[in-house]
């Protein structure tokens, strides 16, 4: 048998059934946030590009429907970066990850349903709604990943996440397919032309979601608390009412401790306070990631690249919309393009990263990035700009599910199993950082030029910069401080 199908075969059960949250969440990602409901709020809601009046304290002034849009991702931006630490810490010191993935679901599919309660003007209303369901599919996403340093083996962290991410951009393909049809052909379907809008296209993501997010909810096992708390030397200190330490000694009170040769207290906390000092947890674990120096270089990074990914993607649609004059059919099917490339192009870079490391596979995809980039920016230099977008698609398409794939599973090799959801947390937030400089550098350059191609090339920036951090990294290194801590646990 081939090595790569015998890795495939012994995989088992949780392992594909964690895969199969990135093929239901992805129709959020993709009909929702990247196609469809981004192009509605900036053309429809917002006033397109003649934009939507404000007048604040006497301060009048306009804003385009596609910033207002990127500035609606950042209400989303802000909750996740105010909950996400939180809750990972909590959901790690508890063993409540897959409780929290649940709930983040739940909450997603019903402020996601809400979104078809928006009509033509409900610019602060919908910006609302739209924060509140990006955020608690970011939170979602957040939890989801905690869980691949756990189910899978070191060596297979590449392999996995470039498959969950192929999966994912079947899904998001197929459920765009799925859009597609009911907007432009529901007589494929049985029903009438012009039966489904928006609100259907919506509710049809919004039951995928769900749907598809039951083999995680019921055949991935919860993990047990985390047995580190980052409070240092073992201190004698008050916990709170009812945490007591003994040094080098097992006390059953409600808390456990111990002291480890790493310095940090040990515990599995069994009461129902068990997040009565979260705030503090949190300070004490950012103390303890200045000891993986590598993981802070690469966050930095991840921060500049992933600027320049997001913000491409969730304004790809309104530039195909607003500078080419693309219809949402001609929209919705260059997407499908670049769903079903990115596939074989995600299941390639997990190979990749298999043969030559996370980091030089990044990079090469990164540096596709700002050729891609480049071109967008000079559209109409060898063909017509229509056609040469769609070539750029299928390029971008390659290099999409590859760069996101590797950069998680390199951060996957740099944190430490019984901490993951503490961990991919300060990840999220590393990405909703990335999700306020990316859309306000493309709002900002949008608004002083009045041009989408000036905007999309000021997100070059953020790869080369990328890049250049990137390069600092020691992937060894970083793996190496992993695996001491998760010993020390």
């Amino acid at each position: 048998m081939n090595p790569l199908f015998k890795r495939l075969n012994g995989f088992g059960g949780e392992v594909w059934a964690w895969m199969t949250y990135d093929f239901a969440n992805s129709a959020f990602a993709t009909s929702l946030a990247a196609v469809i409901f981004n192009k509605y709020f900036a053309g429809t809601i917002a006033g397109g590009a003649a934009g939507t009046d404000f007048n604040v304290f006497g301060l009048q002034f306009n804003l385009p429907g596609a910033a207002l849009f990127e500035l609606a991702i950042l209400v989303g931006t802000v909750l996740t970066i105010i909950l996400g630490p939180l809750l990972g810490l909590y959901a790690d010191r508890t063993g409540t990850r897959k409780r929290f993935l649940t709930l983040t679901i739940i909450a997603g599919c019903a402020t996601s349903a809400l979104l078809t309660l928006i009509s033509p003007g409900d610019v602060i209303l919908g910006g609302l709604l739209w924060g509140a369901a990006s955020a608690a599919w970011l939170l979602s996403v957040n939890f989801y990943n905690a869980f691949l340093p756990q189910i899978c083996s070191e060596k297979d962290l590449g392999l996995v996440s470039g498959i969950s991410w192929a999966i994912g951009y079947i899904g998001g393909g197929l459920c765009l397919l799925l859009n597609l049809i009911m907007l432009q052909n529901p007589q494929l379907l049985g029903f009438a032309t012009g039966t489904f809008g928006i609100g259907s296209v919506i509710m049809t993501v919004v039951v995928w979601w769900g749907l598809f997010s039951l083999p995680i909810i019921l055949w991935v096992k919860e993990r047990p608390a985390s047995l580190i708390v980052p409070v240092r030397k073992c201190e004698r200190r008050q916990l709170g009412r009812s945490f007591r330490l003994v040094r080098n000694q097992t006390v059953r009170f409600p808390t456990r401790f111990a002291c480890g040769n790493d310095g940090l207290e040990k515990h599995s906390r069994t009461d129902s306070k068990a997040g009565i000092h979260l705030w503090r947890d949190m300070l004490g674990t950012l103390k303890d990631l200045q000891n993986f120096r590598q993981l802070w270089i690469f966050l930095l990074a991840y921060v500049c690249f992933t600027n320049g990914i997001e913000t491409t993607i969730s304004s790809a649609s309104i530039f195909g919309d607003q500078e080419l004059h693309m219809d949402t059919a001609a929209l919705i099917t260059l997407f499908l393009i670049v769903q079903f490339t990115a596939f074989p192009g995600a299941l390639l870079f997990g190979v990749i990263v298999d043969r030559i490391g996370n980091k030089i596979a990044l990079s090469i995809a990164l540096i596709v990035w700002v050729v891609a980039l480049s071109w967008v920016y000079n559209l109409g230099m060898f063909f017509d700009p229509v056609t040469e977008f769609r070539i750029i698609a299928v390029i971008i398409g390659v290099v999409m599910g590859g760069s996101q794939a590797a950069a998680r599973s390199l951060f996957a090799s740099f944190t430490p199993p019984a901490r993951s959801a503490e961990f991919f947390a300060f990840y999220g937030v590393a990405g909703r950082v990335a999700s306020i400089m990316g859309p306000l550098a493309f709002a900002a350059v949008n608004t002083a030029t009045r041009s989408l191609r000036g905007a999309i090339a000021s997100l070059i920036v953020f790869f080369v910069l990328g890049m250049v951090v990137l390069w600092r990294v020691d992937e060894k290194e970083g793996v190496r401080a992993a695996r001491e801590m998760q010993q020390g646990a």
